[in-house]
């Protein structure tokens, strides 16, 4: 109770980070199935473009990877950790079979922000 008003989370918490993590990758996951079913025709019959990348994405998931799937037409697929030490984990344990396949395989973080678009001022009259 003494951490709570000195301004530490509270454990529920984090609880309720982890119940989000695992919820939101269960749902991209299974959106990233739909949608490559429904592409897999013009995949070549498969859900992912590259079958290298298929391959990298499902050794992922059996070391516990979370939310794998398919950027727009691919090749690029990805997958979430559920922190950063258990993102350095798999990507150790998979970096010699993701490179022996030829697929780069790196930790990203994300980006907590909308994008910056810089350059050329807009020709829209917003008047």
């Amino acid at each position: 109770m003494c951490g709570w008003v000195r301004g530490s989370r509270p454990p529920w918490r984090r609880r309720h980070r982890i119940v989000a993590f695992h919820s939101i990758s269960q749902i991209l996951r299974e959106a990233g199935q739909i949608v490559g079913a429904y592409f897999a025709p013009a995949q070549g019959g498969a859900a992912f473009t590259s079958p290298a990348v298929a391959e990298t994405l499902d050794a992922l998931q059996r070391q516990g990877a979370k939310g794998m799937g398919q950027s727009s037409w691919g090749p690029t697929g990805f997958a979430f950790a559920a922190d950063a030490a258990e993102a350095q984990r798999l990507c150790d344990h998979l970096r010699a079979k993701a490179n022996a396949l030829g697929v780069d395989i790196a930790i990203c973080k994300r980006l907590n922000r909308g994008a910056v678009v810089k350059g050329q001022p807009s020709t829209t009259d917003h008047s």
